[in-house]
């Protein structure tokens, strides 16, 4: 990840290769002890493959990935459902890049109801990832021709607003701020 924070990416890709195999030679091993370290740099090849354009393989990684956090969260659900979370909300990004839209939103909105448990427990903790999730899913909902999904989405988005401290709400990125406000503006049928 590293290489990849200094526009690296090639070196990423290759670092981040490696850590997978030497993860799956662990996995294969002691699948328990190594599931976790597996799905993790899982999830970050799928990253990587991304960013050098090679989606397909980022999809593949991603899905791996999530199988794997599925696994863990039946075992374990309160230790996993952010990481299985964070993973379907990459493989929505990755369906929909390679234009399968039905799956980008099935993931979304799996991810996006983890978010919300974990919001409700921990809101400080998990408020920007529900937010990034939430504003995925209003973009996949628009980009499957849902419009009752994206009005449904809208008003979710509208009543975070609501119920986040609003200091919270100044370290989001800004960007994302500035799509989630259209994105409240949208629900309150604005």
């Amino acid at each position: 990840n590293r290489y990849a924070e200094v526009g690296r990416r090639e070196e990423a890709l290759v670092a981040v290769e490696r850590s997978v195999t030497l993860r799956e030679g662990l996995y294969e091993v002691a699948p328990q002890a190594f599931a976790s370290d597996l799905a993790r740099s899982l999830n970050n090849a799928s990253n990587r493959y991304a960013e050098v354009g090679r989606r397909e393989e980022a999809l593949v990684a991603v899905e791996r990935s999530v199988g794997l956090y599925e696994g863990l969260y039946e075992v374990a659900p309160q230790a996993f459902a952010s990481d299985l979370a964070r993973s379907l909300n990459n493989a929505s990004n990755w369906y929909a890049a390679l234009g399968r839209r039905e799956e980008a939103l099935v993931a979304v909105e799996r991810s996006v109801g983890l978010y919300e448990g974990l919001f409700e427990v921990a809101p400080q903790a998990f408020a920007s990832d529900l937010a990034k999730s939430l504003a995925n899913a209003f973009h996949r909902s628009g980009e499957a021709g849902r419009p009752e999904d994206v009005a449904r989405i809208g008003e979710r988005v509208r009543r975070f607003f609501d119920e986040t401290d609003p200091d919270f709400l100044t370290y989001l990125d800004p960007t994302l701020r500035v799509d989630l406000e259209q994105i409240a503006g949208f629900g309150a049928g604005r």
